[in-house]
């Protein structure tokens, strides 16, 4: 990660960015600013805060840490925000990330659905697009590597 910006790929530093929200010191005001807060945590380890930041209706009871916590993960790129701003009650982020794992690289796109109750955020559930969550991407060696750094994927995190 670039020392001058947050996990989540903006220009900002982590302590001014994601690390506000997920420490408390401010709630996220769009959903997009929630989902990457929530990338941010899971870059983080920071189980809690996935967990906090999930609707009630469908939050799992934990998280699986030991299936998360030795990952590399990959740029996140927001793909599309539909919805999820200052005035809304709901919207959606379609983004798109991976991670390696084991030097197996994981690929992820998702649609995610975000509700606001009173003035917080919540991640409410996603649709994974592609692949399962969690199935190795099929990548071919001289495929666009899915970190989006424009290199092939033998040059890049092949």
């Amino acid at each position: 990660m670039n020392q001058k910006s947050c996990y989540c790929g903006l220009q900002k530093s982590f302590a001014k960015c994601c690390e506000e929200i997920i420490s408390g010191t401010r709630q996220a005001a769009t959903a997009e600013e929630l989902m990457r807060s929530r990338y941010s945590a899971f870059v983080t380890g920071n189980s809690d805060y996935i967990l906090k930041s999930w609707h009630e209706s469908n939050r799992p009871v934990d998280l699986e840490k030991d299936e998360d916590e030795n990952l590399d993960w990959l740029p996140l790129t927001i793909i599309k925000t539909t919805g999820g701003a200052l005035k809304d009650d709901t919207g959606t982020v379609e983004f798109s990330t991976g991670y390696r794992e084991n030097g197996k690289t994981f690929y992820l796109h998702e649609v995610s659905n975000f509700i606001k109750e009173k003035s917080e955020w919540f991640y409410l559930n996603g649709k994974v697009m592609r692949d399962s969550q969690h199935k190795k991407a099929k990548i071919g060696r001289n495929d666009p590597c899915p970190c989006n750094s424009g290199k092939k994927y033998k040059k890049c995190c092949g």
